[in-house]
């Protein structure tokens, strides 16, 4: 789904299924390690909703904001499915093809057993793969997420190098050299944020928490220690840019995070398609962050 707009399908995309939520499946394991009573017994676990293979697909599509059409076809099997999937997955469906090889029969729970018995409640399709993306998100394992982190280590403490990454933004622009490069950024951002360009930096060095600082917008703060923005722009995924400092050696750490979590073939053609100049910005913006933290220990006298 992530990869294809436009999906050959196997006779297994109509097989029922009854997919449950991680979380939902631990809860249900705790519960029937503190289920009275002794002997033994087999209780069928699933969730909220009995839909087909195709139907997870489309859901995880429809969340991702992703189009995608589906042309099915009699004779692939699921051995040859698996087998396509290696050309077009990361490493990390491994899971995900052993799931395609075992795909013979209805996996459909028989009966209330476990929900009835456990007194558990599972989520609907829907709410589960929204917390499955989240967790991904969060953990920095999203399937479509691209990551590009450096650091850089300066003889400041953290509290001057915080002070250089709050500039961020504003008058101080965004530490890219000033001059043409600067203004074409701004002219770009004018053209794809999402409310037309309005975005506004309110004040300099002090942030917090859903403040603009042009066209991005504040989304954790943890002070002296964190700063991660989101992108207000119209682009083919969510881009975050995240600035960490820890002291270090007798001086202090900066680590620059960029991630694109990258919707479909467009997100990833255009991340790729730029990924020669990630090294000119990214790096660019890094070494001047640097600067910026020890003048700002030189103005504080320190």
């Amino acid at each position: 789904v992530e990869r294809l707009p436009l999906m050959i399908t196997p006779r297994w995309v109509s097989v029922p299924s009854q997919p449950i939520g991680i979380r939902d499946l631990l809860r249900m394991l705790v519960a029937a390690i503190e289920m009275p009573g002794t002997g033994s017994r087999v209780l069928e676990v699933g969730g909220a909703d009995v839909v087909s293979y195709s139907g997870i697909m489309r859901e995880y599509a429809r969340q991702r904001g992703l189009r995608r059409v589906m042309v099915p076809v009699p004779v692939l099997t699921p051995r040859a499915s698996s087998l396509w999937l290696r050309l077009i997955t990361p490493l990390e469906a491994q899971a995900g093809r052993a799931l395609i090889d075992s795909i013979r029969h209805p996996t459909v729970v028989a009966g209330r057993d476990a929900r009835d018995a456990l007194g558990i409640r599972t989520a609907p399709l829907r709410d589960a793969v929204a917390q499955a993306l989240a967790d991904t998100r969060s953990a920095g394992t999203g399937v479509g997420l691209l990551v590009d982190s450096r650091a850089v280590w300066v003889d400041v403490p953290p509290a001057a190098a915080f002070a250089a990454v709050c500039r961020v933004g504003g008058r101080d622009g965004w530490f890219l050299g000033g001059g043409w490069l600067w203004r074409m950024r701004g002219a770009v951002d004018r053209l794809i944020a999402d409310d037309g360009g309005q975005h506004a930096r309110r004040q300099q060095g002090a942030l917090k928490v859903g403040d603009a600082v042009d066209y991005w917008r504040v989304e954790a703060i943890d002070p002296g220690r964190r700063l991660r923005l989101v992108a207000a722009a119209r682009l083919p995924g969510r881009v975050a840019l995240d600035f960490a400092v820890r002291g270090a050696e007798g001086g202090t750490e900066i680590r620059q995070t960029a991630e694109f979590d990258a919707a479909g073939i467009v997100g990833l053609a255009g991340w790729y398609g730029a990924k020669p100049v990630h090294r000119l910005i990214f790096g660019g913006m890094l070494r001047r962050v640097a600067r910026a933290a020890r003048r700002e220990r030189t103005t504080a006298g320190g």
